[in-house]
């Protein structure tokens, strides 16, 4: 078998058994038709003497369809004793004959004929001629394991057609080697026997490499030492080349990039940086179905001065894109105009031709984009110190599911006619202007050569393949892609890892019939009740709609296999180990389970690493709300959450029709409801529709306690940027009187906020959370652009209603320069403190008046921001009744978009915890709140799949702060006593509340109350739910809280002189 192959298998699929390779595979000769071929010297081995059953077969690949050449021959000529395998031409163009001639009655046996069908298809196959001297005593030749042409048939079992002349491949044995063949020929091999039907059907993917039964001759072209071909068989039949025949790899060989974690590298080199006055032409080849990934990266962080190839996401469209940045500034293009990401191949190129000063890029040859840009030329440069990366970025965020080949770099702007040239030029190394060139042919373990000659290796790293393009189906690679989303108590068909096979080829299709994995890194087995293994074909998204059920198994500690059938197609291949979540499972324990190997065709093929990174957390709850494509919209984002009055959750969330860019653009703000703590979701209804491609989005909410009303804040019309005074983005309110079930008609405030701010250019409301301050007005912060001294900032400040939402004045003071989306929170002891959107660290400010006058801002250290919206929020307060102070903040905690995490601070906002991750991969924008049980809740913007898919997860203090936190609901008596101090300083009438915790029923009995009494009953959100007045002389009342959500109730009791408030649980 062959060396180069069999290395790759066995450090990249791990086969237990090798016979499913392809024998072709590896080095071939390739013969030119002209002047080259093989001899091998005279040896009885090689004839077809008196009696003897013999067989030759190997691989050809040709497209001569003139001439007869001989593929092998041991005759002189077309005349004398011997045999000979060859081709046709005209209406036989391409068909095969056999001659064979000998003693024998008759003396020639040749094929009466040509084979019905031509080998002469630019393809591989298997040919044989199979001399059967003992049974029917005729000769046979067979076409990849099929019988295709009979010879005639002798009588004499004496009968030799045996000859003193060498064993020639590729023509004649005569003097002159006549009738010279052109094609490609591998494992040519002589074995002393008849082989049937079955057993040529075994030798086409047999290795064979030393001595075997029956084995007279055989020639793998792998160990080639000058001229001579060593004979594997043992039995000492070198053969001989002449003319020079090269040999190559039997298909073009290709790097196999999975998409989870591997990649190739080239270190640092003045030769790929572009120095002033240079130009430089990079191309490529590229087969993939994956969306929004770097294909090559010079570029440090994948920002700032350097160049990429990308492509753009699904939504997007996939095209073709560079990324070219100068220093003196950006010089890409915009995307291509095709998509790429069809799991077909295709030629890219990108030309900076300084002396145009353009950069082009093209896909299959042709121009697709052109940006002429002044940063390009001149004295501009593109140089950095980082490494060139093929599949990644140096920061490694995310990594490209794809196969290239033939990637060149060029010290020239190639012409269009050129890089048409480019797509089939065959590099030698030789070639002017050359850079650096990597054709993935003689891979040396992890280092692939640059046939350039100008030392740039690359480097394999994480199990990066080179595998041969070959058309009959092999399993490349079985890889494992982790989902770490949270998952929910009591949620079924939970993905935990993926398997990937990375198959190539669609010739005798393979059947994976097992899967054999374990539950380890499963906290506790029994949070599963059951475990599915689904099969989501090409498909690399989990789709429960689509994906087809394997099988499964009860779950189990130890090795388990799931057994099912299903066939591979050409491309990857997943394969999903779901569980079910227990009801009772325990919040905080982990969901995660390992790969050993999947079985196909009876052949075993390891996993490349049988456990990745990561596991998934079992929280209250986890609940998808939008992807991409739901009810027609191309994305979905900006999440806002709250929870209403009557303790349901309501979400606001752009529905953004075209894509994933702001205003302006058609996009229409989006309202569900849950009323099961976030199990389950309302559908969705449009809040704002203006029925044009200037929408309205950026919803923050907030909930007006004395009211109980809900107000949505939106921007509206206009884009941030392209705002005016004089004809600015709006800003609309719209309320909600029933918890979010339906909404009023938007109002427009535009004026009220601009009208006293002249020289405020554009502005809106962050998204997200507004507040609202213990007095009951309403406030919420804003960016806006605005001229200081000259020069356009973009400042926060705070607007603020009065009047619950009807009219709204804006700050003069300034809370930050050069800020951007900013949230706002009431500190326990009137101050207003402001967090504000910043890159490396959050920015805070304190506001001792309201937000009339602000403080300086500062660097908040505990908190990294990779410059993105989060939320800020209270969650509880001392004088609320709670035992603690605390405010929450969500963030994605990273120097880029991931990781969206939330941090807890107990001395108000002075310092912050530990974050606590949610999701860890890509994520950006979040959304706060506090459940009426006292759990949180976040709602964000997860891209694990797409930008974005919305996500609402439920959990718990505990969870969040470890263990060394947990929520207790308000102390009445406590909350009382303040209640009394503000009112009256004194205790004038005592109240008693019983049964309490109560499950409907209870009473309010009262003493020695003074003039009228009034009693309330009011829910956590501040909503009056009921409300009586006693008659004169009655001490007592019967409620019922039947119709009412389990939770926490406030009874506030005032008499002429004093309010005072119980609390009351409902269980």
């Amino acid at each position: 078998m062959k060396n180069l192959l069999r290395l790759f298998c066995s450090c990249f699929m791990c086969l237990y058994c090798t016979s499913s390779l392809q024998a072709q595979s590896g080095k071939v000769l390739n013969l030119d038709g002209i002047s080259t071929f093989m001899t091998v010297a005279d040896h009885p081995d090689l004839d077809f003497g008196a009696g003897q059953n013999k067989t030759i077969t190997c691989w050809i690949k040709t497209t001569t369809a003139t001439g007869t050449p001989r593929i092998f021959a041991k005759r002189n000529g077309a005349s004398g004793n011997g045999y000979e395998f060859w081709t046709g031409n005209g209406s036989n163009a391409g068909k095969f004959a056999m001659n064979l001639s000998g003693t024998a009655t008759p003396n020639n046996i040749s094929t009466a004929g040509y084979s019905a069908n031509s080998i002469a298809d630019g393809t591989w196959h298997h040919i044989a001629l199979v001399l059967d001297a003992s049974s029917n005593r005729t000769m046979y030749g067979y076409i990849d394991g099929v019988l295709a042409n009979t010879g005639k048939t002798f009588t004499s079992v004496t009968s030799d057609f045996s000859n003193a002349l060498s064993f020639v491949v590729g023509a004649t044995s005569d003097a002159g080697n006549s009738y010279k063949w052109a094609g490609q020929i591998d494992n040519v091999r002589v074995w002393n026997k008849a082989m049937t039907a079955t057993e040529l059907q075994a030798d086409m993917t047999a290795v064979v490499n030393a001595p075997a039964t029956d084995l007279l001759a055989a020639w793998n072209f792998e160990n080639i030492s000058g001229t001579s071909v060593p004979d594997v068989s043992g039995n000492n039949h070198p053969g001989t080349l002449t003319g020079s025949p090269t040999t190559s790899n039997a298909f073009p060989m290709v790097l196999s990039l999975d998409g989870v974690n591997d990649y190739m590298s080239v270190v640092n080199h003045t030769d790929f940086n572009i120095a002033a006055g240079q130009s430089l032409t990079v191309t490529c080849k590229i087969k993939t179905s994956d969306f929004g990934k770097r294909i090559i990266s010079k570029r440090p962080g994948g920002a700032g001065i350097g160049y990429e190839f990308i492509n753009n996401t699904s939504a997007g469209g996939g095209q073709f894109g560079v990324n070219l940045t100068t220093s003196a500034g950006a010089a890409g293009p915009p995307y291509g105009t095709s998509n790429i990401a069809d799991n077909v191949w295709h030629h890219l190129a990108m030309v900076v031709d300084v002396a145009s000063t353009s950069c082009k890029i093209y896909v299959d040859g042709v121009l697709q984009q052109t940006k002429t840009s002044a940063n390009i030329g001149g004295t501009n440069t593109v140089s950095n110190t980082g490494d060139l990366l093929f599949g990644t970025l140096s920061t490694f965020a995310s990594y490209m599911n794809a196969q290239l080949d033939d990637i060149r770099f060029w010290n020239k702007a190639m012409t269009a006619a050129e890089i048409i040239t480019d797509k089939t030029a065959i590099v030698t190394g030789t070639e002017a202007n050359l850079i650096a060139a990597w054709d993935f042919e003689n891979v040396s373990g992890t280092t692939v050569p640059d046939i350039s000659g100008n030392n740039h290796p690359g480097t394999l790293n994480n199990g990066a393949a080179v595998i041969a393009q070959t058309n009959e189906m092999q399993i490349n690679s079985v890889s494992l892609v982790q989902t770490e989303l949270p998952t929910g108590i009591g949620d079924t068909n939970q993905r935990i890892i993926a398997i990937k096979a990375s198959v190539n080829g669609t010739i005798n299709p393979l059947t994976v019939s097992a899967l054999k994995f374990t539950m380890n890194g499963t906290t506790n087995i029994s949070d599963v009740t059951n475990i599915k293994i689904y099969s989501s074909g090409s498909a690399a998204i989990f789709n429960l709609a689509t994906a087809t059920l394997f099988g499964n198994v009860a779950p189990s500690g130890g090795n388990l296999v799931v057994n099912g059938s299903k066939a591979l197609v050409n491309g990857d291949n997943y394969f999903w180990i779901t569980y079910d979540v227990s009801a009772s499972a325990t919040e905080g324990n982990l969901l995660d389970a390992t790969c050993e190997s999947i079985v196909a065709n009876s052949i075993t093929y390891n996993t490349t690493a049988n456990t990745v990174t990561g596991n998934r957390v079992i929280l209250l709850a986890n609940t998808l709300l939008f992807t991409p494509g739901d009810a027609g919209s191309a994305s979905y984002r900006i999440p806002a959450i709250i929870t209403a009055a009557d303790g349901s959750l309501v979400t606001v969330t752009d529905k953004r029709w075209n894509g994933s860019g702001d205003l302006a653009a058609k996009i229409d703000p989006v309202v569900r409801r849950s009323t099961d703590n976030g199990k389950t979701w309302s559908a969705p209804l449009t809040i704002a529709n203006f029925g044009a491609s200037t929408g309205a989005g950026d919803a923050a909410l907030v909930l007006d306690k004395t009211t109980g009303e809900l107000l949505c804040l939106v921007s509206a019309e206009k884009g941030f940027f392209a705002s005016t005074n004089a004809a600015p983005a709006k800003v609309l309110v719209i309320h909600s009187t029933d918890n979010g079930v339906t909404w009023g008609t938007p109002v427009d405030i535009t004026s009220q906020i601009y009208g006293p701010n002249p020289g405020w250019k554009g502005l809106f409301v962050a998204s997200g959370r507004a507040h609202q301050l213990r007095d009951g007005k309403i406030v919420a912060a804003i960016a806006v652009r605005e001229n200081v001294s000259g020069v356009e900032h973009i400042n926060n400040y705070m607007i603020t209603s009065a009047d619950h939402g009807i009219t709204w004045t804006a700050s003069t003071g300034r809370a930050e320069l050069d800020g951007d989306e900013a949230k706002v929170v009431e500190l326990n002891n009137g101050n207003i403190m402001m967090s504000i959107r910043n890159s490396g660290t959050r920015r805070f400010n304190v506001s001792t008046d309201k937000g009339a006058t602000w403080g300086t801002a500062y660097n908040q250290t505990s908190i990294t921001d990779p410059n993105c919206d989060g939320d800020f929020i209270r969650y509880t307060s001392t004088l609320d009744g709670y035992d603690k102070n605390r405010l929450l903040h969500s963030i994605p905690f990273s120097g880029s978009r991931k990781n969206v995490s939330v941090l807890l601070s107990t001395d108000e906002g002075t310092s912050w915890g530990t974050p606590k991750t949610i999701f860890t991969g890509a994520s950006a924008y979040s959304s706060l709140t506090i459940l009426p049980d006292g759990t949180i809740g976040i709602y964000y913007e997860n891209g694990e799949n797409s930008t974005y898919q919305m996500y609402f997860v439920r959990f718990s203090l505990n969870w969040l702060t470890n263990g060394s936190d947990t929520f207790v609901p308000a102390n009445t008596n406590s909350l009382s006593k303040k209640t009394e101090e503000i009112n009256s300083g004194t205790l004038d009438f005592d109240v008693m509340v019983e049964p309490n915790p109560t499950r409907d029923i209870f009473n309010v009995n009262i003493q020695n109350a003074k003039g009228n009494v009034v009693l309330k009953i009011v829910d956590v959100s501040g909503k009056v739910i009921q409300k009586i007045t006693l008659n004169n002389f009655e001490t007592s009342k019967t409620f019922s809280l039947g119709n009412k959500p389990n939770g926490i109730y406030i009874i506030q009791i005032s008499d002429s002189n004093t309010t005072l408030t119980r609390k009351v649980i409902k269980k």
